[in-house]
Order: C-alpha cells, then structure tokens, then sequence
C-alpha cells in the first residue's frame, strides 16, 4: 500500500511539472485585412494548446481556438446593410520554435469548424511571440481562413499565458 501511494504521489507531481510547462492559453484581437475589411470590423480569438516538447528549441501538440469576426454595416439610410458576424472553431496543430531566450516562431494549421453562417475551411496563422516574464507573452500574428466561398484575414495582436 505505502508503495502504490508513493507511486501515485510521484505520478501526479510528475504530471503537475509537465502540465505546468506545456498548457499554453492565449487571447486576443484582431483587424481584418484586404477583402475581409470591406465586410468584418475586428476580430476577437481565444486559444487553447499543450505542446509536446521535441528538443531544447522546437515544441509541437494539438490546438484548438475561437475566432469571431464582427460584421460591418454598410451604406446608409434605406441603403443600411448590415453584414452577419461568423464564428469559426480550429482545431488542429500548432509549432513553436525558439529563437532566443525571449523570442519565439511558431505557427497553427487547423480545420476550422464554421459556426454560424460560416462555412468550414482550412485554417493557418503564423505568429512571432516576445516573452515578458516566465508565464507571460505578447503575441503579433495573421491569421487566415479559406473556404469554398470565404476567405477571411486578419493581423491579430494578443497575450500568451506561457504555462499554466
């Protein structure tokens, strides 16, 4: 019995360690870019991750996120059209790499679930992260969706809980 809770003890705070070095949540917002302006005003995400590491520099894992895109009204008067706001679900992989002791590359590629009237279509964003402290960093991305009939983008800026 001493034996098993000793096992159990070292196993969970083996999984607490690893756990607390691989959770990555972030959030943020976004301006949507080239066509998608015409139709979206901003864009707000949230993320979430647990990345495997590979070696010293590379980690990699499963991902999932919420984009929402806010639609834009356009004209005026009797002319008001007002386009619908789209919600998108990705859910795949995300890359980091690091390129120093406070810079880090990385990128997400991802199915993104239409929510809404939104379709379903790939999914890819590539960011560059700057590491304020050990828990925290500020992220810069663009991000992009394509479907059959919609291609929405947008440069994004948000916070990085580093671990959880």
């Amino acid at each position: 019995m001493k034996k098993t809770l000793l096992f159990l003890a070292i196993s969970l705070a083996s999984l607490s360690t690893l756990c607390a070095q691989n959770v990555h949540v972030g959030v943020g917002g976004g301006i949507p870019v080239g066509d998608s302006s015409e139709t979206y005003s901003a864009s707000v995400e949230a993320t979430f991750s647990f990345l495997f590491d590979v070696n010293e520099t590379f980690k990699v894992g499963p991902m999932a996120s919420v984009h929402h895109y806010f639609g834009k009204e356009t004209g005026s008067g009797d002319n008001t059209f007002v386009y619908e706001n789209v919600t998108f679900i990705p859910v795949g992989m995300e890359v980091r790499a690091k390129l120093s002791e406070k810079m880090y590359l990385g990128g997400e590629v991802a199915y993104g679930l239409g929510y809404s009237p939104a379709e379903n279509g790939l999914f890819y964003k590539p960011f560059l992260g700057y590491k304020i402290s050990e828990s925290l960093g500020v992220v810069a991305s663009f991000s992009r969706i394509t479907s059959d009939s919609n291609n929405i983008n947008s440069v994004n800026l948000g916070i990085n809980l580093l671990t959880f």
